[in-house]
């Protein structure tokens, strides 16, 4: 690996981790903002806008259709139970990467890595069980929100997949563009209230799309295409806590000690797995800097790694 290609894949680590910041700022706005579901995913979507061309729209389908299931199913659960449940629960995606990315990506996932991500995944049935009996806790909600860790999984193996031939900028556009399409009629038909919103309502609105919407993803999109595929997924495991933190803070909803207990346990289980692939991965790269210096210089030419 190259300098420069090591310098973007630790630029990867830094964009996965703002971008889980961000997306644990867009359940407590959806949950917070006084609009139905599918109305509000509606608005959000075609608050962001873009201009692609007709080529690099069809490979973003993939990605735009589980992106635009996901949003659905999430602002649906959003507002039938916990953000810290919906948040949880739609973030469990290792679970599923840690077995697809070997198979889809031949990306290397070690037995430790895997431990790891059942300790965590252990804290997330901590947080969904402790939620039982908490006011705002539905399980129809939790159930809208397991549908959506489907959807969700499907548009991160779409997003690594389409960064092979597009930019981050490009597939970002692309998939929002095509997830306001599948939007639409979902959210034409379901008999929910359009608002409109008012003018502070289109202010968060605005905020949720250009921020965790537009940037988060961008960041998410970015790094995908420097970072592993099971990372990624990992690292999206401490927006939940990001989220119920600020639910608690903003929206006054209340955390019962267990799901307190299983937030922690996740996030000391991302905390291990994030300094275990940093070691990893600097240890491959001194081997493959020492490699290259025995092997001599590349020949005249060559070019040299793009991002």
């Amino acid at each position: 690996m190259t300098d420069a290609a090591a310098g973007r894949r630790s630029l990867g680590y830094g964009a996965a981790v703002a971008a889980l910041l961000l997306w644990g700022g867009q359940a407590v706005i959806g949950k917070g903002v006084d609009l139905d579901p599918l109305p509000l995913v509606f608005y959000r979507l075609y608050a962001t806008g873009g201009r692609l061309s007709v080529a690099t729209v069809r490979r973003c389908i993939p990605g735009g259709v589980a992106f635009g299931m996901d949003l659905v199913l999430f602002f649906t659960a959003l507002k039938l139970t916990t953000v810290a449940n919906t948040t949880v629960i739609a973030s469990v995606q290792p679970v599923v990467l840690v077995f697809a990315a070997p198979l889809l990506f031949k990306e290397k996932v070690r037995g430790p890595d895997i431990g790891l991500a059942s300790v965590a995944i252990v804290g997330v049935v901590l947080v969904v069980f402790g939620a039982s009996g908490l006011p705002q806790w539905s399980a129809a909600g939790d159930l809208w929100a397991l549908l959506c860790l489907f959807a969700w999984t499907g548009y991160f193996m779409a997003s690594k997949a389409a960064r092979r031939t597009l930019s981050a900028a490009e597939f970002t556009a692309g998939a929002t563009l095509v997830a306001a399409v599948v939007v639409t009629p979902f959210a034409a038909f379901s008999g929910q209230s359009w608002g409109p919103p008012t003018g502070g309502e289109w202010f968060w609105i605005v905020l949720m799309a250009i921020g965790p919407g537009w940037a988060g993803h961008y960041l998410m999109n970015w790094a995908l295409g420097h970072v592993p595929l099971w990372f990624g997924g990992c690292v999206s495991l401490a927006s939940p806590v990001a989220s119920a933190a600020m639910a608690a803070l903003f929206l006054d909803e209340a955390m019962a000690v267990v799901q307190v207990l299983g937030i922690a346990v996740t996030l000391a289980a991302l905390v291990v797995m994030t300094l275990r692939s940093s070691r990893q991965q600097a240890a491959a790269d001194a081997v493959a800097t020492g490699a290259g210096a025995a092997e001599g210089p590349a020949p005249a030419g060559a070019s040299p790694a793009t991002s």
